[in-house]
């Protein structure tokens, strides 16, 4: 070899030297954006996770008062429903007693009037 075709091998290494230097800084470069990026959405991430296990923990409590009112609906619901069917039970009741207080009333007025219909017929006599 020749000492210009060694200089110029040289001056190629330099360069390729260089290059790789640069190209080192560039990954450097871009894995430091990486590693900041990264913590960045791991701070996001933890952040978005601590937001999604409030508004869990606030759905979940809603859900179990949720359940108790509706237990407690049931509850009076099926208290309704004894009642009313206790208050049709009574107005049954009632209504059959006044029937058969009308069907006295008919009967007791009935005898009334014969009653008096004898009254005046003996009066007559």
């Amino acid at each position: 070899m020749t000492n210009k075709e060694i200089q110029k091998l040289i001056e190629f290494i330099i360069t390729q030297q260089a290059e790789m230097s640069v190209k080192h800084a560039q990954i450097l470069d871009i894995q430091f954006e990486t590693a900041k990026r990264q913590g960045e959405y791991e701070k996001r991430q933890a952040e978005f996770e601590i937001k999604f296990n409030n508004k869990l923990d606030a759905l979940l409590d809603w859900q179990a008062k949720f359940s108790i009112d509706l237990e407690d609906l049931r509850k009076e619901t099926k208290e309704f429903r004894d009642d009313l069917k206790k208050t049709k039970d009574t107005l049954k009741e009632t209504n059959d007693i006044l029937k058969q207080v009308s069907h006295l009333a008919v009967e007791t007025s009935e005898r009334v009037d014969k009653l008096e219909d004898k009254l005046e017929d003996n009066e007559k006599e």
